[in-house]
């Protein structure tokens, strides 16, 4: 499966739209990151680029998706969560969005999970 995330960069968060290119179908969800940092660990958004992405068993976020191929940093995941403060790198996926923050966290992660295992992510 692939997945395209379009991003749109401000000055104290990124915001996107994930979209997971399934054979009949196309998931989109929302996605919350914090802002480019140039890939600082724990404040900056990853860069761009394409990535492998797996389930991964998070002992703090439970069934997410690790990321793996980042330059420079490990274990950033894709899980659940609203607010920026609920990421030190990660992007959190939702339903919907107020352009600020995302909603309906936990039912888009799940929709994720129950259609695959890994992707391929393009970031642009």
């Amino acid at each position: 499966m692939e997945a395209l995330l379009i991003r749109n960069y401000k000055e104290d968060r990124t915001t996107g739209t994930l979209y997971l290119l399934g054979r009949h179908t196309t998931l989109k969800l929302h996605t919350l990151e914090l802002p480019d940092r140039n890939n600082q660990r724990n404040i900056s958004c990853i860069p761009k680029g394409r990535y492998i992405v797996n389930k991964w068993k998070s002992p703090k976020h439970g069934d997410c998706y690790l990321i793996s191929g980042v330059p420079n940093r490990t274990m950033i995941l894709i899980h659940k969560g609203n607010f920026i403060n609920e990421t030190q790198g990660c992007i959190l996926v939702g339903m919907t969005t107020d352009d600020k923050n995302v909603y309906l966290s936990k039912k888009a992660l799940d929709m994720m999970l129950a259609n695959t295992e890994h992707f391929n992510l393009h970031i642009i």
